[in-house]
């Protein structure tokens, strides 16, 4: 039996032997529709540290998620997440070992069955920039139905067959039996986009082939993508859920002298809690976010902006449809990002009208040591305010490790609605989790 699968995320370019000792981040998000007639969306996120105290060691954590829906936002989702460790050795060579897991989901239709898969893989790899190739073999673990053995070849060729073309892709052979593999073409379009063409097919999905537009960070030239970040949080006590997952990542399409448009986009899913923690990890629903705003300088230190938002709400594995709230309103703040620590004291004040849930208030404060002295140490405290009384409350203290590339776990507390954005308020619940950011 031979067949095609999707695979999982692969590790994006390294940034070279003179930057081993350093921590580096890559993105890239790509867009388009796929030989099945669905809409195809795929945003990456990979982080990569050094080991304190091991020059050649490194650990690496990913996190890919691949969408392909019709219409009316039905559509499978396949979630890859990966960590593992990395040994640089002579050159250009480097061992890794590293678990790879994923799991699909059916958005807004019944899905008894998930599907998992949880890979264990030992590869060589060779970078030369961007010249990349990899052999791997490993196999399965946990409930992976009659999946034993697994080998594996990843490759990234430039200018082939010609100047800004680039050949790149993934084979793997299962069991000696499948072929699994995702191989395709891209053809640059500046710095930092390209257009590309793909072959794939997933475990358990028919073969599709992808058309479009692609979007990856760079490390030199101008680019509108200033930060990205993704956070995982464990909520231990809670009777119904026992994860919340962020990811974000933030475009500045235009900016002049005083002004600027911004663009974030960003996704979350609560995960159920399931028998015990360690069972399966079930996503409540995937929520994605397009939030626009037209910022304006007030003066130094002082900004001002209009605000659209557009949020849908795909439940995952239950039948039911999607729903969607559009927001707008004003926006104060004293930095363009909250989420960075440019200030000892921060704050992010919003007020506006939701389509949905009527008037909505926003009001953010954060308060932090200097993070040019090293670790920085801080608190933020969140308060968001819609319809007839709702609210939801968010109180955080948190260790910011790095720069540009930064470690932040936290520990804090919430209050309802639960993580899944309904039900009473007044419960507080305790969250502990970690948060990986890159700035640029």
């Amino acid at each position: 039996m031979i067949a095609c699968a999707l695979a999982a995320p692969r590790p994006l370019r390294s940034e070279g032997l003179p930057q081993k000792t350093l921590p580096t981040a890559d993105f890239r998000a790509e867009i388009g529709i796929d030989s099945l007639e669905r809409r195809y969306y795929r945003p990456t996120f990979r982080f990569s540290f050094p080991i304190p105290g091991a020059s050649a060691w490194r650990w690496n954590a990913g996190l890919l998620f691949d969408q392909r829906l019709n219409g009316r936002l039905q559509g499978a989702t396949d979630f890859w997440l990966s960590a593992g460790l990395e040994r640089r050795i002579a050159g250009n060579w480097s061992l890794e070992a590293t678990v790879r897991h994923m799991c699909r989901h059916v958005m807004s239709r019944d899905n008894p069955l998930i599907l998992d898969i949880n890979e264990a893989l030992g590869m060589l790899r060779f970078r030369s920039s961007p010249l990349e190739f990899g052999i791997g073999v490993g196999g399965y673990i946990g409930k992976t139905g009659t999946y034993r053995r697994l080998a594996t070849a990843i490759f990234a060729v430039p200018d082939f067959p010609i100047e800004g073309v680039a050949l790149e892709g993934e084979i793997k052979c299962v069991d000696f039996e499948e072929w699994l593999y995702e191989a395709g073409f891209s053809v640059s379009l500046g710095p930092n986009t390209a257009l590309f063409l793909r072959g794939a097919r997933t475990y358990a999905f028919p073969a599709a082939v992808y058309l479009g537009f692609r979007y990856s960070a760079v490390r030199n030239g101008s680019t509108p993508l200033r930060s990205f970040r993704f956070a995982a949080g464990a909520v231990p006590f809670d009777e119904d859920y026992k994860l919340s997952a962020v990811g974000a990542y933030r475009l500045e399409a235009h900016r002049s002298a005083s002004s600027r448009l911004i663009f974030d986009m960003s996704f979350s899913s609560p995960i159920l809690a399931g028998d015990s923690f360690f069972a399966q990890f079930r996503p409540d629903k995937l929520v994605h976010s397009l939030r626009g705003e037209l910022e304006r300088e007030l003066r130094r230190g002082l900004y001002a902006s209009w605000y659209a938002d557009y949020t849908v709400d795909m439940p995952a594995d239950k039948d039911r449809p999607f729903t969607g709230s559009l927001a707008t309103g004003l926006v104060l703040k004293n930095q363009t990002d909250f989420e960075r620590l440019e200030r000892r004291l921060r704050f992010d004040v919003a007020a506006g009208w939701n389509f949905k849930r009527r008037g909505e208030l926003s009001v953010r404060v954060g308060a932090n040591t200097d993070p040019r002295v090293g670790a920085s140490a801080g608190v933020d405290l969140g308060l968001l305010m819609w319809g007839r009384g709702r609210s939801h409350i968010d109180a955080r203290v948190f260790l910011d490790v790095g720069g540009t590339v930064s470690i932040r776990p936290f520990v804090g507390y919430r209050n309802g609605p639960s993580l899944s954005g309904e039900g009473p308020t007044g419960t507080f619940k305790l969250v502990v989790g970690v948060g990986l950011y890159k700035w640029l």
